[in-house]
């Protein structure tokens, strides 16, 4: 059986592309796609703090790198909370 992947990149204003959905997870290892979300939400988050240097938390600029943040940190815990469950039915 031939599994299909869709990837949709997205390109933050800050220039750093990050993925936003996966057709099947599974698809791609979870520790592999764990590591690379870590990643960007380091990467992310350095680029968050750096723009709020002299800014205010409600400058458009910061608001926008903090909703870019809050997408990928909700991908990962979506698949912490699909991993866990994966692995609460292999126990069964």
């Amino acid at each position: 059986m031939v599994q299909e992947q869709i990837e949709v990149k997205r390109i933050s204003k800050q220039g750093i592309a990050f993925d936003i959905e996966l057709k099947d997870p599974r698809v791609v290892s979870i520790s592999g796609k764990l590591e690379e979300l870590i990643k960007q939400i380091e990467e992310l988050r350095s680029i968050m703090i750096k723009l709020k240097e002299g800014r205010s938390y409600t400058d458009h600029e910061v608001i926008t790198a903090s909703q870019e943040l809050d997408v990928v940190l909700d991908k990962y815990q979506e698949m912490m909370m699909k991993n866990n469950a994966n692995q609460d039915l292999e126990l069964k």
